[in-house]
C-alpha cells in the first residue's frame, strides 16, 4: 500500500468542492509542492503524484528520484502548500494551454530543433516551443535546426514554459515505456551518449524497441529483469 494511500480521496473531495477535475487538482498540488520545496530548500524538484497516492520527487541537480511521505514534509512547507494551493488550482483552470501541456510532463516527446544558441536549444513540440538548457544537452550530440529528436519534458511552468532534457536518466525510461506501456522501467545508470542500464519487470522479447531507443540516444542499452520494481511503484510508471 502507498505511504500516501489516503491522498487520492482527499484530491477527489477538493475537486468536488471546487467543481474542477481531479486531474487538475493533482497537477496544481504537484506544482505547489515543487515551488514550496524550492522556496524552502532552494532546490529544483519535479513532483509526480501517482493514482495510488505515491509521490515521486525528482531532484534536478542530482538526477535523483525519491518517494515522498507527506507526513515527513517539513511543517513550514505544508503551511505554504495549504495557503497557496487554491491559487494554483485557479491558475490551472483558467489556462487552457497550460492544462493541455501539463499532462505531458515527465514523458518523452518528439520535437524539431528550431534554434541552437550557447545557452539553450529551442524546440518546436507541435504548436508550442520548448527550451532545453545547456546543462541538459549531451556533449557528444550536435543540435542542428530542422533536426527531429526525442526530448524528456522536465517541467511545464504556470506560464506554459516547457523545459526539456536529453541528459536525464528519465529519458531512456520514458522511451521504453512509450514502446511498451505495460512495462515498468527504471534507469539505474546512464552515461549520456555512451550507455544506459535499465531494470524492468518484463522480459524484453521485442529487440526492435531496444534498438530504436539505442539509436535515438546513441547509446548501448543494457537491461536486467527485476520483478520487484513494479511492487515498488517504479519510476517509469509515472512517465
Amino acid at each position: 500500500m502507498s505511504i500516501n494511500a489516503w491522498l487520492p480521496s482527499i484530491l477527489n473531495t477538493i475537486a468536488q468542492e471546487r467543481d474542477v477535475t481531479t486531474q487538475n487538482v493533482r497537477f496544481a498540488l504537484e506544482d505547489c509542492i515543487a515551488d514550496c520545496y524550492y522556496d524552502h530548500f532552494k532546490q529544483n524538484v519535479s513532483i509526480r503524484i501517482n493514482m495510488d497516492g505515491t509521490i515521486i520527487a525528482w531532484f534536478e541537480l542530482y538526477d535523483y528520484h525519491k518517494h515522498l511521505d507527506i507526513k515527513r514534509i517539513p511543517r513550514k512547507i505544508i503551511k505554504q502548500i495549504k495557503k497557496k494551493l487554491p491559487s494554483y488550482i485557479q491558475d490551472i483552470e483558467s489556462s487552457e494551454r497550460y492544462c493541455y501541456w501539463r499532462q505531458f510532463k515527465s514523458s518523452a516527446r518528439e520535437g524539431i530543433i528550431v534554434r541552437a544558441s550557447q545557452d539553450k536549444i529551442d524546440v518546436d513540440l507541435g504548436g508550442q516551443t520548448g527550451f532545453m538548457l545547456k546543462s541538459h544537452t549531451i556533449g557528444s550530440e550536435k543540435y542542428i535546426p530542422g533536426q527531429l529528436m526525442q526530448f524528456f519534458i522536465l517541467k511545464v511552468s504556470r506560464k506554459s514554459t516547457i523545459y526539456l532534457s536529453r541528459r536525464t536518466k528519465s529519458l531512456p525510461e520514458a522511451l521504453l515505456h512509450q514502446g511498451i506501456p505495460w512495462g515498468t522501467f527504471r534507469c539505474t545508470l546512464r552515461i549520456p551518449g555512451t550507455r544506459s542500464h535499465v531494470l524492468t519487470d518484463i522480459y524484453l522479447q521485442n529487440k526492435t524497441i531496444l534498438r530504436d531507443v539505442a539509436r535515438e540516444l546513441g547509446e548501448v542499452i543494457t537491461w536486467k529483469l527485476d520483478g520487484t520494481i513494479s511492487r515498488q511503484t517504479g519510476m517509469s510508471q509515472v512517465v
